[in-house]
């Protein structure tokens, strides 16, 4: 794409899609997306006050759109949030908020936003030196960050049935990756972390199958607090309260407690099967499902020697 402006209108694209996943469905906002046809449909009703707690809930309760709860132990930070920040320096983004993690979703767009503006600059001042430079930028922060955690991202918020935030992220992927197959290129071959199988040692407990269950890069998919409910009214067992690693911990003794234990397994085993049939659907569009569909599969065969008797 070397017309300026149609790279400038991507910049644009990708800056009201980062408003969308740090700001929600503001009014503001919503005066902006009203020529976008799939976002006005998908709109969400009620007051600005209702909208902002349902966006609090879908991405603040539910999903956590950040690549270091993504890509490493499911918690925030470490040396995936510093390895986006440094891709951040490579691109030469001039700030981003201070209020939420750097690698989150929102600020990930706004660099792309950034870097498509400058190559729209660019190509307006004829500086080819120049866009070959922001490209390779761009090619690389798609390719070694974005790309690789998006698509199980899409699906994990496709699960909380939030029309809005599903077409935002969906609208994201889909810009995201026909930016990165105009670039042209191979994308560099990857993988997530080998998951280790908890089941190999006798003495692994609930507690740690849980665990290993709830960081998305050992398990190939992001179990939120609304999944592990659906798992517990399904399975007919109280699931009790706190944060995640509590109530999926709590699950599974009080099923194993109450004789439901099978039930619950079964329920979380065809969880996974609808999961595996959404990346398969995503890989069609070029996203880089791959991995997380070799996870998915480690997590069935744990869900399957769990269902046997002992």
């Amino acid at each position: 794409m070397d017309d300026p402006d149609l790279v400038f209108a991507r910049s644009r694209l990708y800056a009201l899609l980062a408003r969308g996943v740090l700001e929600g469905p503001t009014d503001a906002l919503g005066a902006d997306v009203a020529g976008l046809p799939a976002l006005a449909a998908a709109w969400p009703e009620g007051d600005a006050d209702a909208r902002a707690a349902a966006h609090h809930r879908v991405l603040g309760m539910q999903v956590f759109p950040y690549e270091s709860v993504f890509l490493g132990d499911g918690q925030l930070g470490g040396p995936v949030a510093a390895a986006v920040v440094e891709a951040y320096r490579a691109s030469g983004l001039p700030g981003w908020p201070t209020d939420v993690e750097a690698d989150h979703l929102g600020i990930a767009l706004r660099n792309l936003a950034w870097l498509s503006a400058v190559e729209a600059d660019a190509l307006k001042d004829a500086r080819p030196e120049a866009v070959a430079r922001v490209r390779v930028a761009t090619r690389a922060f798609l390719d070694e960050h974005l790309l690789r955690w998006l698509a199980p991202l899409v699906v994990a918020v496709e699960g909380t049935r939030s029309a809005w935030h599903a077409t935002v992220v969906q609208m994201a992927l889909e810009l995201a990756t026909g930016h990165r197959e105009g670039l042209g290129g191979a994308a560099p071959a990857w993988d997530l972390p080998n998951p280790g199988d908890p089941l190999e040692d006798p003495e692994t407990g609930l507690k740690r199958i849980a665990a290993w269950l709830l960081a998305p890069a050992r398990a190939g998919w992001l179990v939120t607090a609304g999944v592990i409910d659906r798992w517990a009214t399904a399975s007919g067992v109280p699931r009790g309260f706190g944060r995640r690693l509590q109530t999926l911990e709590s699950l599974l003794f009080g099923a194993a407690d109450h004789q439901r234990f099978g039930v619950l397994v079964q329920t979380m085993r065809s969880d996974v099967e609808v999961v595996d049939a959404r990346y398969e659907a995503l890989g069609t569009a070029g996203a880089a499902v791959g991995p997380w569909r070799r996870r998915l599969a480690a997590t069935r065969r744990l869900l399957d020697r769990l269902a046997r008797p002992s």
